[in-house]
Order: structure tokens, then C-alpha cells, then sequence
């Protein structure tokens, strides 16, 4: 059986942003139960304010070798971030 663990979520007000930070350990080989090794994979949800409800964007990043981007919010950043917050809970995954 492939299990998940994940560490307590954090979260963190930015402004008008919430900011939910997970840290899940997961399975590196999913298709075989009997190979136990795992990494672990950090994930960032971000909400604006009475966003709560709406579906979720999840922002996959390029390629290896890079961190993925932070939210920040003084100028908002990313550049797209303030759209899609318009319309989604946006998942940054490292």
C-alpha cells in the first residue's frame, strides 16, 4: 500500500493573501510497494482574502534545477499572480 505522510500545515497572512504551506512525503516509486524510498515535495497554496471557496490552479514549474516562485505581494510576484487569484486558490509546488 502506498502511503502519504504530510507535516502540520503552516499558515501565513500576507496582506490581503493566505499563504498555506504543506510538506508532504511521498513514495519516490509509486508502482512498487516493496521499493520504500521516498522525497519529500513542498507545496504552497495560495488564497486571497473570501477566495476560500474557488477551484484551484496548480502552477507547475519549468524544469529542474530552479526553486519555484515565492508569492510575495509588494509589488505582487509573480506578474500573473494577482489575475489568477482573480479566479483560483493558486498551488505552487517545489
Amino acid at each position: 500500500m502506498t502511503t502519504i505522510s504530510a507535516a502540520p500545515v503552516v499558515r501565513r497572512r500576507m496582506m490581503d493573501l493566505t499563504l498555506e504551506e504543506h510538506a508532504l512525503t511521498v513514495p519516490l516509486v509509486w508502482s512498487d510497494s516493496a521499493d520504500t524510498r521516498t522525497i519529500d515535495v513542498f507545496a504552497s497554496v495560495v488564497t486571497r482574502e473570501g477566495g476560500e471557496g474557488l477551484p484551484y490552479l496548480v502552477f507547475l514549474q519549468g524544469g529542474p534545477g530552479s526553486e519555484a516562485p515565492r508569492a510575495l505581494h509588494a509589488p505582487s510576484s509573480p506578474a500573473w499572480l494577482d489575475q489568477a487569484l482573480a479566479h483560483y486558490r493558486v498551488v505552487m509546488i517545489d
